[in-house]
Order: structure tokens, then sequence, then C-alpha cells
């Protein structure tokens, strides 16, 4: 159980579902962390600019959207959520994954980050194998790891409007891809 905070709040517990999208909130309470029976929190098209450390307790949590707001930085916390299933951070001014969060959050069957300005995809998403939907989109990607071959699951990859110059190989391996966007990169050859 959180501590209270300076005011004497410990928010809202028992609650499954929060929904507080199309909001003008600025910040995601530390509160938030108090809550260890939500599933799904849905804060997206806010004026977030940053996120808790205490979300990393919120070890129930399966479903995030934080999209359509402006976060530059994800906290390391996050990769506490061993639960989640779906993460939105889709249209932020995030620049990297935190770390350990493809060696934690190794349910993930939907990741939604582009529109950010992530520049690395780090080898240990070959972790995500339940990944069905990957995308990677309008982001600053130079560069997709091998290990991307050993999402066996991936159906549907959008890494459109990168700056990806090759793809690996080990891309062949995607048998249950059906839908691949690659489009606006700086490819000249197909593997």
């Amino acid at each position: 159980v959180r501590p209270p905070n300076a005011n004497g709040d410990q928010g809202p517990y028992g609650v499954k579902k929060i929904d507080m999208s199309k909001n003008g909130i600025y910040k995601l309470p530390e509160q938030i962390g108090s809550n260890d029976t939500l599933v799904t929190l849905n804060l997206s098209r806010n004026k977030i600019t940053s996120v808790d450390q205490a979300i990393g307790m919120c070890t129930q949590l399966t479903d995030l959207d934080l999209s359509f707001n402006d976060i530059a930085v994800l906290p390391n916390t996050l990769g506490l959520c061993t639960g989640l299933t779906r993460v939105k951070i889709e249209n932020n001014a995030i620049g990297a994954f935190p770390d350990d969060f493809f060696q934690t959050c190794t349910k993930l069957v939907h990741l939604d980050a582009g529109h950010n300005k992530i520049s690395v995809v780090p080898p240990e998403i070959r972790n995500l194998t339940d990944l069905v939907v990957l995308n990677i989109c309008h982001n600053k990607i130079t560069l997709l790891p091998p290990e991307i071959g050993e999402l066996g699951n991936l159906e549907q990859f959008f890494s459109n409007h990168n700056e990806i110059q090759a793809l690996p190989p080990s891309i062949g391996k995607l048998q249950r891809m059906n839908l691949i966007d690659l489009s606006e990169n700086h490819l000249t050859t197909v593997p």
C-alpha cells in the first residue's frame, strides 16, 4: 500500500478501469500507484509531460494508453508492470524505451510507439514473442535489429517514415506477417 502524499491522499482504491482521455491533464498523479487493482488506464489526448515512477506499482495493469500527450521520457518502473498486453504511447516526444522494458513486459501483444523520437529498437525486442502488432512508424530509427525476426506471432508491422537503410535478413522468418509498411525510409535493397 502506497503511503499518503503531502495532502494525505492515497488515490482511488479498487478501480479496475480509468478513462480520463481528452482532458487537459498535465501530470499523471503519483497516487496512481496506490491502486493495485487497476487493469486499464487511458490518459490519451491530454497534455501530460511526465509519468510518475508510481506507475510501476500498478502491477495488475494490462492496458495502458498514454498516446497523444507531451511525454518525453517514460519511467523505468513501467517495466514492473509485467502483465501489460497493450501499450499505446504514440504521438509523444519519447526518445527511448524504458530500460528493461523488453525484458520484463514480455506479454505484450500490441505496442504502438509511432510518432515519437525513438532512434533505437533494442535487441531485447526478441522477448516479445506474443507480439501481434508493432507500430514504430514516424521515428528516427536507422536500423532494425536482427532479433526482429524472432517475433514469430507478428502479423502487422509499421516502421514507415523512419531512416532505415537496410532490412535484416531475419525479417523473412516472420511467417504470420500479413501487413508490413516500410514506406518512406532509405531502403535500397530487399533481403
